[in-house]
């Protein structure tokens, strides 16, 4: 698919050239001023504000390669054992629970979730939860509370859902 087309006219196909001549000045419209609107006008001393009135308008167009996509799960009733386990056999679960527990890599991974479970432990065991650390409350504040919006975003859905990640492009420049 070709990205570009380029246009291409001989000179004689492009038309005279242009010829713009100065002249008077010349009124198109005379709008009388309405006495009424100007009870309702108010003088604000110095108006600073900035309007525009054009229609929105974004197009958008991407060329990527397709590729197929499936979708996949597993519903586990009870672990994640393999084929050759029957989970309703007692006997091959223990077996294979003997051959895993035997596994060095089974090993160490349980030493370094005891070692950090030991740690929490001792953390939890120094503080003493029933006890009130804090007496005072802070209920009294020097300045009231107070929120600004700064900025409102709107996505169009029929689904109502909430935003729960905002990304901001990088090197401090002001896109989302």
């Amino acid at each position: 698919m070709d990205i570009q087309y380029v246009y291409t006219k001989k000179r004689n196909q492009l038309g005279r050239p242009t010829n713009f001549t100065d002249r008077s000045a010349e009124t198109l419209a005379d709008i009388i001023p309405n006495l009424n609107l100007l009870q309702e006008f108010i003088y604000r001393d110095p108006v600073e504000i900035g309007t525009q009135n054009t229609i929105q308008l974004s197009e958008h167009e991407v060329n990527s390669i397709r590729c197929s996509t499936e979708s996949k799960g597993i519903n586990h009733t009870e672990g994640g054992w393999p084929k050759d386990v029957n989970i309703q056999e007692q006997d091959q679960i223990n077996r294979f629970r003997k051959k895993i527990e035997k596994d060095e890599f089974y090993l160490n991974s349980l030493y370094r979730l005891i070692r950090d479970l030991e740690m929490d432990i001792k953390q939890n065991n120094a503080i003493d939860i029933h006890q009130t650390y804090f007496q005072k409350k802070f209920d009294d504040y020097d300045e009231p509370f107070t929120v600004k919006t700064t900025n409102l975003y709107s996505y169009n859905s029929n689904i109502n859902q909430m935003a729960n990640h905002i990304s901001w492009q990088p090197d401090g420049q002001r896109k989302i």
